[in-house]
């Protein structure tokens, strides 16, 4: 919503900056009842040392001012700076007479030049007079001309005045504007472009379609190239245009929202809207400022679209275990000095918000990070690629105790190696499926390792480099990256796993 500013507040006088409106704060007798000014948006500034998304913020600002100015239609205001602390516009230049809404937050663009608008308020103004004239056929001529001579905009009023004659007044200067939004409108709806969530089509601020050609773009707005977005699109397959679209935890949604469309929106850039999220860490309200959508139909995409990719990469988790064969293959240098290795493992955590219940702050409290987290086990091949990530446990569960409820024993065979850190001390587990560990050595009660323990310590933290940049690389998608919301925590493993 707007914070309105009512036409009848003292203090500095509003001006209606809207094409060729006149409304004035000092007459709001001549005004609609219930219209209030509202000032512009005010225009981002990128600063030195801003991070990113800040500087994201800072350019939605931007163009959501450059939107208004476009709306007002003026040549002599059409500049960012042109924008000051006390420019204003009227609510009668929105959709609904109401000020912006989340539905429609722009006024309706300026088309009448201000010669058509006169034309207009002065047959509005002759008609009234003649109707006037037939009602009054005795009225003083003289009265007639004086009200004839107004040459200002908004006159200072006369005690003489009527009622009538303020009607004339304000149908010359804010009628106009009604008849500019009803042409709009008209037009709109000509042109095939609906005004109401059941009408709307596709209205973006940023064209994803440009984006995603581009691959430096592409790179930086959803993390993959644009031969790796088309290929992630294609993998989807044709399951991605008969999704059930989520609509509350005990709500699913099925066939309300058109297949795969939701108000206009492609199932690609359902796509690409969700890794937008995904990687620049936009909120709801954000994005949907983007697409001219309302919150609610992004949510519904965000979640529906993220609980489809997880339980579609689900069905494929066991081929993304490869074999000792197949690994072989292609096994890098720095793995060639431990036999029979298939994956390292680590725990990475992820920094959530405080719950307010008070146990729950207990269990997802981590000692490490000194915050509250979530944690994962991850699992990555002597190549660098994820094989294995589990679903999220609370931040204060330990690294044994992960190990063993997330299900990766599953995937280990006999003869199989695995690269640990020192907090992994799960030799007994793996004892069992007949695998070895490779753990950097303990220094017990000794002052010091030997040389041969430093030179497996060197080698071992050398291999498990792979896993810490995969954790690193996986954090710089910034909704989970930075504090995941409480809000998304039913479906933080989701996001991990799908990120």
């Amino acid at each position: 919503m707007y914070n309105a500013e009512n036409t009848r507040s003292k203090g500095a006088t509003k001006h209606c900056a809207w094409g060729v409106c006149k409304s004035d704060s000092r007459y709001p007798e001549k005004l609609p009842e219930g219209t209030n000014f509202i000032r512009f948006p005010k225009p981002g500034n990128v600063k030195d040392g801003m991070t990113e998304w800040e500087k994201g913020q800072q350019i939605l600002k931007t163009e959501k001012a450059k939107r208004w100015l476009h709306a007002c239609g003026r040549k002599d205001f059409s500049k960012i700076s042109d924008i000051k602390k006390d420019t204003y516009i009227c609510t009668l230049h929105f959709m609904e007479g109401k000020g912006p809404t989340e539905d429609h937050p722009y006024p309706v663009l300026a088309t009448l030049t201000e010669k058509e608008q006169n034309q207009r308020a002065t047959r509005t103004k002759t008609r009234s007079r003649s109707r006037k004239r037939r009602e009054n056929p005795i009225e003083e001529t003289g009265a007639s001309k004086k009200h004839q001579q107004e040459s200002s905009c908004f006159p200072v009023p006369d005690q003489g005045r009527t009622d009538k004659e303020t009607q004339t007044v304000y149908c010359k200067y804010t009628l106009g504007a009604k008849v500019e939004t009803m042409i709009y409108r008209n037009r709109l709806i000509q042109e095939g472009i609906g005004l109401f969530p059941s009408e709307q089509k596709e209205v973006n601020l940023m064209s994803s379609e440009i984006i995603i050609a581009d691959d430096k773009k592409c790179k930086y707005f959803t993390g993959l190239h644009t031969e790796q977005f088309e290929a992630l699109f294609e993998f989807l397959g044709p399951a991605k245009y008969e999704l059930s679209y989520w609509d509350g935890p005990e709500n699913i949604e099925k066939g309300s929202l058109a297949r795969g469309e939701p108000q206009g929106i492609s199932v690609k850039e359902q796509l690409f809207l969700t890794l937008l999220r995904l990687r620049r860490g936009f909120n709801i309200a954000t994005i949907a400022h983007m697409y001219s959508i309302s919150n609610t139909v992004v949510r519904k995409i965000f979640v529906t679209w993220i609980q489809f990719m997880f339980c579609h990469f689900k069905e494929f988790e066991h081929l993304m275990f490869p074999s000792r064969q197949a690994l072989r293959t292609f096994l890098p240098k720095v793995f060639q000095k431990f036999k029979n290795v298939r994956c390292s493992v680590d725990c990475t955590e992820f920094f959530c918000q405080t719950p307010s219940n008070y146990a729950q702050q207990g269990n997802m409290f981590s000692s490490y990070k000194h915050h509250n987290t979530m944690k994962c086990l991850i699992a990555v091949t002597p190549n660098g690629s994820a094989c294995f990530v589990s679903d999220l446990f609370e931040g204060s569960i330990d690294d044994v105790s992960i190990f063993r409820e997330s299900g990766i024993l599953k995937h280990i065979n006999p003869g199989d190696a695995i690269l640990v850190d020192k907090g992994f001390t799960v030799q007994d587990l793996l004892f069992n499926k007949q695998a070895t560990i490779h753990i950097p050595p303990f220094l017990g009660k000794r002052d010091c390792l030997t040389k041969e323990e430093e030179l497996a310590t060197k080698r071992i933290a050398k291999a498990r480099i792979h896993v810490e940049r995969f954790n690193e690389r996986l954090k710089k998608l910034r909704l989970i990256g930075n504090i995941i919301p409480l809000n998304l925590s039913s479906i933080a493993s989701q996001l991990v796993i799908v990120s």
